[in-house]
């Protein structure tokens, strides 16, 4: 039987081998002020689906013309397999031994991604959203708390930040800021 110190740490290590965007937590502020007032907070509403399951680029995926067939609600921060989770696709893991069901599982054998594992491909996160119209003429900030492992990031059909440029697990590590134009990129 698995101690929870055991589960946790292969939680741990599952979460540190998978190739996958993760936004732990996004924002959008104006860069002239730092009261809550000025933040406009984006973790509801978010998207996720495979890579292997999506044939579109970032360039249409980012764009507000997509429209997400079969995706997975969800909010962030979140993992792929917690989302997953929560939308009843897999089993709670830290349930008997459910862990042991969850596609990839392999007894000791953590740093091993198997081929046919669903978490091996890259992960899509996608959310859309308006910026309030007092924020018309000011600078705005994109701004990421936190990105576990690594992030192509595309904003209205343009990459703005690729995975050489946001990679790490630490919140103050990862932080990225990029100008965000009103819709005319």
């Amino acid at each position: 039987m698995l101690k929870t110190e055991g589960i946790i740490d292969l939680l741990t290590k599952i979460g540190r081998i998978l190739v996958i965007t993760i936004l732990l937590l996004s924002t959008v502020y104006t860069c002239d002020s730092d009261s809550d007032a000025d933040i406009l907070r984006l973790q509801q509403n978010w998207q996720i689906q495979s890579s292997a399951k999506v044939h579109e680029g970032g360039n249409t995926i980012s764009t507000t013309d997509f429209t997400p067939e079969e995706w997975y609600s969800t909010s962030v921060p979140t993992t792929v397999l917690a989302a997953l989770v929560e939308n009843g696709v897999y089993p709670d893991p830290y349930y008997g031994l459910n862990l042991k069901s969850i596609p990839g599982y392999r007894e000791g054998r953590w740093l091993v991604m198997p081929e046919d594992s669903p978490f091996r491909p890259s992960w899509w996160y996608r959310t859309a959203f308006e910026i309030p119209t007092e924020y018309a003429g000011t600078k705005l900030v994109l701004h990421f708390d936190g990105i576990n492992y690594q992030a192509n990031i595309w904003l209205n059909g343009h990459q703005i930040a690729d995975d050489d440029e946001v990679i790490g697990a630490a919140i103050g590590q990862t932080e990225s800021t990029m100008p965000i134009y009103d819709g005319s990129y």
